[in-house]
């Protein structure tokens, strides 16, 4: 069971989102930030990357900082961009990128699920990411941007959900990208109530996306509350009566959660002419030429670019019903059977041979890095939803780069302070 928790959200006033709404921290350099920030749009890049407004050069890992974060952020506040709810919600966030659909619950997940695995991972963190995380959050006293955990659908909660979508929402933006957010609040205490019942009987949710942000959570509440802290958090009502035993989390059910793929291009051919290494590949795989670009779409086959020429692939030998979950992706295979054995790439994580395109960027993208002197790229079918959450069921990690979520969770909407 999991605790799913309504909060006192700080959320965007109506008639500021649309000049604060922003990408995540993470998806954008310096400079590209403080070009963002320069249009009057994306205002709350000055929270989450404050070396904009530090001189050019300032380390921004550095406490002044996270220093200059916090003024940001209660700056925000003190003007009213960011209102603090009079009782504890939970909100509904819908996001529309094109014909994608994202649907999510917004609320305050236990650290506690966190702390003893409840809510599970797939995928290792980086020390040096993740303490930049603690300190910021540490610094400005608030979760400030989402992590992204998803769960197997369940009809009760997405009924609860959809009952607050008949209602016009109370906001309404288009970001950068083209993204639609929409935003409802859920303040019925019925309606919450009911949440946090349904929740309990979900045995666990998964970190789709936010990683870093979700260890940091419980870093920073050690930080300030000991390494001891109650394993039964206190409630004020519905809510965690300390904020810090929650974190901010959008909840979206496994069948509105969109993966896309994620593409591999090597480099060279480990020393193979493009005939020989086309001849080995036809040992793991049935191929077939393309006279059109090849875009994964089905389990257990991809596409492949060799010099100008498309191939469809499908694995000859296609795991079992049985097999181990985390061998039996795709990513995995392909790292098994032919980026491994005939491309001599042992590890991707480090490999410089091998990088990795998010399918959002087509098979175009892919033409251009041939077309620029790569060897061969490789269009991968989308993780499953369901195939991640058997991995980390069995306490697994994913591979390096397999999964690209869109659209992104934004930053700027709402708030989860403490």
């Amino acid at each position: 069971m999991v605790a799913v928790r309504p909060f006192r959200a700080l959320v965007v006033s109506p008639s500021a989102a649309d000049r604060t709404v922003s990408l995540p921290y993470d998806v954008m350099n310096a400079a590209e930030a403080t070009q963002m920030a320069a249009t009057g749009r994306n205002q709350f890049l000055h929270v989450s990357r404050p070396e904009i407004d530090l001189p050019e050069g300032s380390d921004p890992h550095a406490p002044e900082a996270y220093a200059q974060s916090a003024r940001a952020l209660a700056a925000l506040i003190a003007d009213g961009t960011f209102v603090r709810q009079g009782e504890p919600v939970m909100l509904v966030l819908r996001e529309t990128m094109g014909e994608l659909v994202q649907i999510g619950l917004v609320a305050s997940a236990s650290v506690d699920d966190y702390d003893r695995t409840d809510i599970r991972i797939h995928e290792f963190t980086r020390p040096d990411k993740e303490l930049d995380r603690v300190n910021h959050i540490d610094a400005v006293g608030a979760h400030d941007e989402p992590v992204f955990l998803t769960y197997r659908a369940d009809a009760a909660i997405s009924a609860v959900v959809a009952r607050a979508l008949s209602s016009a929402p109370l906001i309404e933006v288009t970001a950068d990208g083209g993204v639609r957010h929409e935003l409802w609040v859920i303040d019925d205490q019925s309606d919450l109530a009911t949440l946090v019942d349904l929740f309990a009987a979900i045995p666990r949710t998964y970190v789709a996306d936010g990683h870093h942000r979700s260890a940091a959570a419980s870093v920073v509440r050690k930080r300030r509350k000991g390494d001891n802290p109650p394993r039964t958090p206190a409630l004020d009502g519905l809510q965690f009566a300390d904020g810090l035993d929650g974190f901010l989390a959008v909840l979206v059910p496994s069948d509105s959660t969109n993966v896309m793929a994620y593409n591999r291009v090597v480099q060279d051919l480990a020393g193979r002419s493009a005939e020989d290494f086309l001849s080995e590949v036809a040992k793991v795989v049935q191929i077939e030429p393309s006279a059109t670009a090849v875009a994964g779409q089905q389990k257990y086959s991809f596409g492949m670019l060799l010099g100008d020429q498309w191939y469809q692939c499908r694995y000859l030998d296609i795991p079992t019903a049985d097999a181990d979950p985390l061998r039996a992706l795709d990513v995995s295979l392909l790292q098994d059977r032919i980026l491994g054995p005939l491309l001599g790439i042992e590890d991707p994580r480090t490999d410089q041979r091998i990088s990795f395109v998010g399918g959002i960027r087509g098979t175009a993208e892919l033409e251009r890095l041939v077309g620029a002197g790569a060897a061969v790229a490789f269009s991968m079918p989308a993780t499953a939803v369901l195939d991640l959450i058997a991995v980390a069921d069995k306490g697994d990690v994913m591979p390096p780069k397999s999964t690209w979520f869109e659209p992104k969770l934004p930053s700027g909407l709402f708030i989860h302070p403490f």
